[in-house]
């Protein structure tokens, strides 16, 4: 910022007429500290403002918090979901449709367990107790079975890798190699069972 750079509007929540920041801390503490170099007494930064409610604000400060440039430890994205299960804004959410807001970040299986333990009452459609199927098997997570949901999860756990390394979070060397190796193991042997990967993902 120092060298004139130009950066992306910080979010402001307009909320009764009180302004709250929502994403753009850093630029915010950057700006200051170019106006204290500069002698000025107040920074000037582009804000994009947006009128909403207090729900809608903390929904929005969550979800920003999993799109910043640094990888967030396990412990950040679960914080980032309690935020949004306070907000208000999951009710009729399922945990396919969470872990989509939350940019896939973590999975919907991660989703399900700490709603179940912390919000027992927020997912839209929670495990029933139905008759066992003929493997014997019982339906867990929105009607799949103990073996659809590890499914899925290996899935989602691909997906969440593709998301970082497309936002560039993966970045050093060795982990690039490794997750290359991986994938075309993944890939043969997903092509070797029938996989077709010309088939869209879900």
């Amino acid at each position: 910022m120092k060298a004139g750079s130009e950066f992306p509007p910080v979010t402001v929540y307009n909320v009764d007429d009180k302004l709250f920041l929502i994403d753009g801390f850093h630029r915010v503490a950057a700006a200051e500290a170019v106006a204290d170099v500069k002698m000025k007494a107040t920074p000037v930064i582009d804000a994009n403002v947006i009128q909403g409610t207090m729900g809608e604000a903390i929904a929005a400060a969550a979800l920003a918090n999993t799109t910043h440039g640094r990888p967030m430890k396990r412990n950040e994205h679960k914080n980032a979901f309690r935020m949004l299960a306070k907000s208000g804004q999951l009710e009729g959410k399922t945990t396919r449709h969470i872990a989509d807001l939350m940019h896939n970040v973590v999975s919907h299986v991660s989703i399900h367990n700490w709603a179940n333990k912390e919000f027992p009452d927020l997912l839209a459609t929670k495990a029933k107790k139905r008759k066992k199927s003929e493997t014997g098997r019982e339906p867990y997570v929105d009607g799949m079975t103990s073996r659809e949901i590890e499914h899925r999860a290996a899935v989602s756990n691909i997906q969440q890798t593709l998301s970082l390394i497309m936002n560039g979070r993966i970045t050093d060397e060795q982990s690039l190699h490794d997750i290359a190796a991986l994938a075309k193991g993944v890939l043969d042997k997903a092509i070797e069972l029938g996989g077709d990967p010309d088939h869209e993902a879900y």
